[in-house]
């Protein structure tokens, strides 16, 4: 089985320093992308490995895509993430493992429309309307 890795974003020319090359690993570097829709179409999984975070906009904009998160528990991610997001418990390469063989099997059970309904019910254009008509009404009365 092959995997492909695709590391996205500024400063990816530090990592090709730790990469190491597995037999069944392909790892493209895409640098900064501008059109993040065209990486989220491809993706299965997607990693987040922030050491902080605020609100982590790219797990919620991956999960409209039907991307499975696999995220630290730093900042919001895992509350982004919720029910449907596998928590990385370290970035040893041990607990990556595992927590990648827990996503294929969650993978295997084909959840991808509940990824994209969680991620637009919980943090959709809707749901901040609804969110801020709600506190407009809470300080004008």
């Amino acid at each position: 089985e092959r995997v492909t890795v695709n590391i996205v974003g500024r400063g990816y020319d530090e990592y090709k320093r730790d990469i190491v090359n597995f037999e069944h690993v392909v790892i493209r570097f895409a640098g900064e992308v501008s059109n993040m829709d065209s990486e989220y179409s491809d993706m299965d999984l997607i990693f987040s490995t922030s050491s902080t975070e605020g609100f982590p906009n790219v797990i919620a904009e991956a999960m409209g895509f039907g991307v499975l998160p696999l995220c630290s528990d730093a900042g919001d991610s895992l509350f982004v993430a919720g029910d449907y997001g596998i928590p990385l418990l370290s970035l040893a390469p041990c607990d990556i493992y595992r927590s990648f063989q827990a996503a294929k099997l969650r993978l295997n059970a084909g959840n991808s429309a509940d990824l994209r309904s969680s991620a637009y019910t919980r943090f959709g254009q809707q749901k901040a309307n609804d969110m801020y008509m709600a506190l407009w009404e809470e300080l004008t009365l």
